[in-house]
């Protein structure tokens, strides 16, 4: 079961696009781990290994401690939000 839903997230988070940036028709927008390559791509070195060492270093007990903190949010939400989290931390890591 949560094999199943960890790749629904997985399948859920790659549809984001970054369709409010400027992009040509077709191929339409990029997605948003796209976009952040390109983003880093354009900065120094030092600039780029720092915002991907904060992405690395991302632990999911404080997201789950930031979640935790929400008046109203409940248990499904907060595990969901963790999920999509982790998911484009693996994501970028991964792409950028």
């Amino acid at each position: 079961m949560a094999e199943q839903l960890d790749r629904g997230i997985e399948l859920w988070v790659a549809k984001g696009t970054a369709w409010r940036f400027e992009h040509a028709r077709p191929p339409g927008p990029c997605t948003l781990v796209e976009l952040a390559s390109q983003a880093l791509d354009m900065v120094r070195t030092p600039v780029k290994t720092y915002w991907l060492d904060r992405v690395d270093n991302l632990d999911p007990s404080d997201v789950a401690d930031i979640t935790a903190q929400m008046p109203g949010m409940s248990e499904v939400a907060s595990t969901f939000f963790q999920r999509v989290v982790e998911a484009n931390r693996r994501r970028v890591l991964d792409d950028c």
